[in-house]
């Protein structure tokens, strides 16, 4: 996804939806979804972000995990407002700097699909 704009000395909003498809890894003890919001390549800094990630079934805030890769400087959190959600936030990400983000659960919340590419 690339997002276009000419903007200069202003600030603007947006809020993107997408459905990430193939981003689930399958693991023998639990499974992961690897989201890479975005890359090191924006050349603006980026005020704030966030990502919410809703499983297809209520789990445990317990039976979740989390993890975020940004630059040093950012601040983010993390935090499960509901079973089988987790919301991801972050502030002052610098120019080039990324946001990743990784949610765990147990097997069996996402149904594994066998294809010819596994």
């Amino acid at each position: 996804m690339q997002l276009n704009f000419d903007l200069a000395d202003t600030t603007e909003t947006w809020q993107i939806c997408y459905l990430a498809v193939g981003a689930i890894h399958f693991f023998d003890e639990g499974d992961e979804l690897r989201w890479y919001v975005f890359d090191a390549e924006t050349p603006v800094p980026i005020l704030s972000a966030s990502a919410t990630v809703n499983l297809p079934e209520p789990v445990p805030a317990e039976d979740m995990t989390a993890a975020v890769e940004t630059g040093a400087l950012v601040s983010h959190d993390v935090a499960s407002p509901a079973p089988g959600t987790l919301r991801y936030e972050a502030e002052q990400f610098p120019p080039y700097t990324k946001f990743w983000l990784v949610a765990g659960f147990p097997k069996g919340v996402v149904e594994f699909h066998w294809t010819w590419r596994r």
